[in-house]
């Protein structure tokens, strides 16, 4: 004759390790376990680093092509693209050269001079 109380035994170690092969783990009551220093919250990241990331990379790249190309043939070009589009016109207010851009391109050209 079996006994009620191993079968319920068998039946809940059965389970508990189908639920261990799933990646559950048993923490007993009372006991300090990972649950209780990993809260389960994740941290958000900020937004803020990437958006300041990509705003100094565009001034660089901005002083980079204002030193390459020459104040008044970049002038030139920001001119001729706010005859244009809607488009057009809004790249021109964006790459409208900053005192940021020309001190980078000073930067530059000063850097470039003194490896001559």
């Amino acid at each position: 004759m079996t006994d009620p109380n191993m079968i319920d035994f068998y039946r809940r170690a059965a389970g508990l390790q189908n639920a261990h092969a799933k990646g559950h783990r048993f923490e007993a009551a009372g006991a300090l376990g990972r649950s209780y220093y990993h809260s389960g919250q994740t941290r958000r990241r900020s937004v803020l680093a990437p958006v300041l990331l990509l705003l100094v990379l565009c001034c660089l790249l901005k002083g980079v092509i204002y030193q390459s190309i020459g104040a008044q043939s970049y002038d030139d070009r920001v001119a001729a693209l706010h005859r244009g589009t809607v488009v057009q016109m809004a790249g021109a207010f964006l790459m409208q050269p900053e005192p940021i851009t020309r001190f980078i391109a000073d930067q530059i050209a000063n850097g470039l001079t003194k490896m001559h």
